[in-house]
């Protein structure tokens, strides 16, 4: 089965689904339905996406949930909530009974201390508790303060999303991301590459960092995603392509990471 790690929906109809954007960003002025997120996805030969909330609609989850609702076979829902609301981990619980399988946290959106403080830690908590895999939307510098959370529930599935932003040069910031890799609950999502590569499909710049990933993280903690809409309908095959092409790759490996990584963190079967 392949696995789409990483995509967004969202409606055109602002009436019924009101944007509630959260730290600077904007409603998006491209088409990204489930529908059609679905139907690129199948014209590829992907069956499945883990549909991650977008910060568009802040957190109100009624768009990401009506789309789970309609197409439950096909999209894993992952709900975004800020620790710094008291209120967050029995929202988490509700966003649960309503099929979410994982929780989104933001430190680039409302920074470290939260984590540094231990306001997050009754969120991560409670979904810890509820059996979720917790992705981060994490810059390098901000890693160190993620390691005491990874090592406090060391049976949660924790996902770094986008590699933690790295540039396509070795130095520092993939040290940060690297020191993490001897904890076995420790993913890496390999996702947005376009927005981090210089280069167009099949990104080689980056290929010497995702090898460096590859052997300390090893293919069962990394999980490609193609970041639609935002990549485009037509940039989708040959998003996949650069996961097809990594030489240090064979085909168990390409399997991983194209969707047995996604299917293991998020539980599906």
């Amino acid at each position: 089965m392949d696995v789409d790690g990483h995509v967004h929906v969202w409606s055109d109809d602002a009436g019924r689904y009101p944007w509630r954007p959260i730290h600077g960003a904007e409603p998006p002025t491209i088409a990204g339905s489930a529908e059609s997120v679905l139907g690129v996805l199948a014209t590829n030969g992907v069956d499945v996406a883990v549909a991650v909330q977008p910060r568009a609609y802040g957190d109100d989850h009624a768009y990401l949930l009506d789309a789970r609702r309609h197409h439950p076979e096909r999209i894993v829902a992952v709900a975004a909530l800020d620790p710094r609301d008291p209120t967050a981990p029995s929202a988490l619980e509700v966003l649960v009974a309503d099929g979410v399988r994982g929780l989104r946290l933001d430190p680039i959106g409302w920074g470290t201390r939260p984590l540094v403080d231990g306001t997050a830690r009754p969120l991560w908590d409670r979904a810890a508790r509820l059996g979720l895999a917790i992705e981060l939307m994490i810059l390098p510098d901000q890693l160190p303060a993620l390691r005491p959370y990874a090592e406090r529930t060391p049976g949660t599935t924790v996902v770094i999303e986008h590699a933690a932003r790295y540039g396509a040069a070795p130095d520092e910031s993939l040290d940060s991301l690297l020191d993490l890799a001897d904890l076995p609950n420790v993913f890496v999502k390999v996702s947005a590459l376009s927005s981090i590569s210089s280069e167009p499909p099949p990104h080689r710049d980056l290929w010497p960092l995702l090898e460096r990933l590859f052997v300390e993280f090893g293919a069962t903690r990394l999980m490609w995603g193609s970041d639609m809409p935002w990549i485009g309908a037509d940039a989708y095959g040959p998003a996949m392509d650069t996961i097809r092409a990594l030489p240090f790759l064979d085909n168990a490996g390409r399997g991983w990471l194209l969707g047995g990584t996604a299917s293991r963190a998020f539980g599906i079967d």
